[in-house]
């Protein structure tokens, strides 16, 4: 949201609407935000972050390569 607000998305365009997405480590938020305002009540956390996505990739190539695993 921050960002947002920095690159000038609430002040060009105040009665646009627009999802801000924010990833982390452990987990990703949901913020939609209408006419340059947080709708509060529909903000969700999703329990997926970066960490996840590069353990899946690690456990993939794991598969592919055995070898793969001794080496980390």
């Amino acid at each position: 949201l921050w960002a947002a607000h920095a690159n000038g998305l609430l002040a060009a365009a105040p009665a646009s609407s627009f999802m801000c997405v924010g990833l982390g480590h452990q987990a990703s938020h949901l913020l939609p935000v209408h006419e340059g305002r947080v709708l509060w009540p529909h903000v969700r956390r999703l329990p997926l972050g970066g960490w996840h996505a590069s353990d899946l990739l690690l456990r993939g190539l794991q598969l592919r390569q055995p070898a793969l695993a001794q080496q980390l």
